[in-house]
């Protein structure tokens, strides 16, 4: 393995809108992230559970879109590294339903406006309303990320249902990658998926090792 050098042609950028396909890289860049974003997302299921908040505080609907989304995440394409083709394997079979109307969710409510989006008991989720009084008048918008206490138990469980299989397929890459790690000698290192200009450039002071087409560049 040898560190690169001034002048060497780094690998192209992918194509904005072209999914730069399958790699070992690539997949842990994205289950690594999701390992991160699920274990924040329970934190805050757990917290709501403990706390005396309602579903209707502002707090509380914060916590609840932000569960919604970083669950969201691995089940999407991100530019530059693709999707996981087999994110929707890591879903539990009993929990397929909650799985689907957390996506719904977070497509239709939550990270879009969609006219088209789904119907709460105060009606379709993306409408806005006007509401007037005699003294004054203001703007308000349906409760669509309000979970009573049940609800948001089986989400828990899905979340970490799903984190444990991230987990373990994170552990496999890992095995495959055990003797190439041991041999790295100690320090923090990043891995590198985007090689552009300004990602070279950064890269040129540090020693970059590339094996079993994992690269990783080490930290000073």
């Amino acid at each position: 393995m040898a560190p690169t050098k001034r002048g060497e042609k780094a690998a192209q950028p992918t194509p904005k809108g072209q999914d730069p396909g399958p790699g070992l890289a690539r997949e842990l860049h994205i289950l690594g992230y999701a390992s991160v974003n699920l274990n924040l997302a329970l934190s805050a299921c757990d917290f709501l559970l403990s706390s005396s908040l309602q579903p209707q505080d502002a707090v509380s609907r914060c916590l609840l879109a932000g569960v919604v989304v970083l669950y969201g995440q691995l089940f999407k394409r991100s530019g530059g590294v693709g999707r996981l083709d087999l994110a929707e394997e890591l879903v539990p079979a009993a929990s397929h339903e909650i799985h689907h109307q957390l996506i719904l969710m977070r497509d239709k409510i939550i990270a879009h406006r969609d006219l088209d989006g789904v119907y709460t008991k105060y009606g379709r989720a993306n409408q806005l309303y006007l509401l007037r009084t005699p003294e004054a008048y203001g703007w308000a918008a349906p409760d669509f990320t309000g979970m009573d206490r049940g609800l948001l138990t089986e989400v828990r469980a899905l979340i970490k249902g799903v984190q444990k299989r991230v987990d373990w397929q994170i552990e496999k890459r890992e095995h495959a990658l055990e003797g190439v790690i041991k041999r790295l000698p100690p320090g923090q290192y990043r891995l590198v998926l985007d090689m552009d200009p300004v990602s070279v450039e950064q890269l040129q002071e540090h020693e970059l090792f590339d094996e079993m087409n994992i690269p990783l560049t080490r930290l000073p």
